[in-house]
């Protein structure tokens, strides 16, 4: 067990450039219930369902165990986060929520260690890494700040070969738009993210995502 945190903690930095880490609010419990309530105005605050499309800049780091460690630079131009969000609607808790699905996650680049490498999940790509999250107003009528989770499947495919992650990892982040702007809100993962081969899906973890940050420019 001491082994999975760490590697877990190795993907949390991974993930820096999508959700600005807030474990200090809502319990996960929370954040994860999916009892709706009644439609709520439209207002700037809580837009209308949409689709946003986002090309961030992102950084990652990745380690191979037992070969090596690297960042990596992702240019805008080979990122894609297509967000789909929901209508808001008052929880049962009373709180503002916002369904959201990312429902395409494409990174494409080159890494030192496994070659070309492309980064992807979501429906768009396949049925089985597929991202659900929320959007939840901390305060009753505030609005901003509010939580922002997804909760991300992906798979990395390279030169090397085919890696994946086997259960969700919770990714939480603190916004203060919708759709977020990442020139101001800092993204990042709750934990690591703990790959495993395709061709030995039952074996170890091989590598994780340790750290990643993205931005507008």
């Amino acid at each position: 067990m001491d082994e999975f945190y760490r590697f877990g903690h190795q993907l949390r930095n991974l993930l820096a450039g999508i959700l600005s880490v807030d474990i200090t609010g809502h319990p996960y419990e929370f954040l994860t219930d999916a009892s709706r309530g009644a439609a709520l105005p439209i207002t700037d605050k809580l837009p209308a369902q949409a689709e946003d499309v986002i090309h961030p800049r992102t950084t990652m780091t990745i380690n191979v165990f037992g070969v090596g460690e690297e960042t990596i630079v992702f240019p805008p131009e080979n990122v894609t986060l297509r967000i789909r969000r929901s209508q808001p609607y008052r929880a049962v808790s009373g709180l503002a929520t916002i369904d959201t699905e990312m429902v395409e996650l494409q990174m494409s680049g080159t890494s030192t260690l496994l070659g070309t490498l492309k980064l992807r999940g979501g429906a768009e790509i396949s049925e089985d890494r597929l991202i659900h999250g929320k959007i939840i107003e901390i305060a009753p009528g505030r609005g901003f700040p509010a939580d922002n989770f997804f909760d991300v499947l992906l798979e990395v495919e390279t030169d090397k070969g085919v890696f994946f992650n086997k259960k969700p990892e919770h990714m939480v982040a603190l916004i203060e738009d919708i759709s977020p702007n990442f020139a101001k809100t800092p993204y990042q993962s709750t934990t690591e993210i703990n790959l495993y081969s395709r061709q030995n899906p039952q074996g170890a973890p091989v590598a994780a995502i340790v750290a990643v940050a993205h931005a507008t420019a």
